[in-house]
């Protein structure tokens, strides 16, 4: 939904921006749907922006609501993560889906669609603003779950680990047709490891915890209930104690060179090709 350009500064380039505690927050702002769009109830929605790319094209931010029923066209492509209550979404071609705590969809730029809130509904959104990029027609809601556990080897790079024997993992949730938004789950066990971000990306963290520790020397602890952005080019150090799991959230820059865009495949498709070793005997 709707994340307010004003309710945020934006980051200088290059920037990690981290914000602990930030699926908690209660300080969201009035975000009024327009009255013309109000199909039955009288809905009030609120909104807080969290992180903003430099650019300004990638968003995240805390979005809820009250019951109603609602149409609502998207300006943007999102990625929405339900985190509390539920809400049923229709599309113009009158695809239905009904969204529950841990579920996450995709709803693309230029989708016409009906929210109906039956009682409340807190959501974690990220967007891409995909400016000058006009609306493809088809509509399509993806949906995945944060709880799903069928995750594919994302191994780490062995002359990346630091210490500990780090085991990753990672499993597509939804990606936009052009392949350059997307979200996906990801989980590592204890290790410490570089970690290099070939995109913009921003995290939601799910469960355990992981300190991160960037160039610069700033060091930060994010546990369950954190997210943060990491802009692209940002060079990290990841100590895990334990075990993390992230949703992750991340764009690759419209203006991106062709060696970025191999990269992002390359990572994108990582768990896929890791199988096709392992079936062929050559893993």
């Amino acid at each position: 939904m709707s994340l307010s350009p004003a309710a945020i500064n934006r980051p200088p380039v290059g920037s990690v921006r981290i914000q602990t505690g930030a699926i908690a927050r209660s300080d969201l702002e009035s975000a009024a749907i327009v009255p013309v769009d109000v199909i039955a109830g009288s809905p009030v929605a609120r909104s807080r922006a969290l992180s903003v790319s430099a650019d300004g094209d990638l968003r995240s931010g805390l979005w809820d609501c009250t019951a109603g029923r609602f149409r609502w066209e998207s300006t943007v492509d999102e990625s929405v993560h339900v985190l509390e209550g539920e809400v049923t979404i229709t599309s113009a071609d009158s695809q239905t889906v009904t969204l529950r705590s841990g579920d996450t969809a995709y709803v693309p730029l230029g989708a016409a669609t009906v929210w109906e809130v039956p009682d409340y509904v807190r959501t974690f959104a990220t967007t891409r603003a995909t400016a000058g990029t006009q609306p493809s027609g088809s509509v399509s809601i993806q949906t995945g779950s944060v709880d799903r556990t069928d995750l594919e080897p994302a191994p780490i790079r062995r002359g990346d680990v630091l210490a500990g024997s780090p085991v990753a993992r990672s499993l597509p949730v939804s990606v936009a047709s052009d392949g350059k938004f997307g979200s996906w789950l990801w989980d590592c066990t204890a290790g410490r490891f570089h970690w290099n971000f070939t995109v913009d990306e921003i995290v939601h963290i799910l469960e355990g915890e992981v300190t991160i520790t960037g160039a610069d020397g700033q060091t930060v602890t994010l546990r369950s209930g954190d997210t943060a952005y990491f802009p692209l080019g940002a060079a990290t150090v990841w100590d895990v104690p334990d075990y993390v799991r992230k949703l992750a959230t991340s764009r690759e820059p419209a203006l991106g060179t062709l060696s970025r865009g191999v990269r992002w495949l390359k990572r994108v498709t990582r768990p896929l090709r890791v199988r096709l070793r392992e079936l062929s005997g050559r893993a």
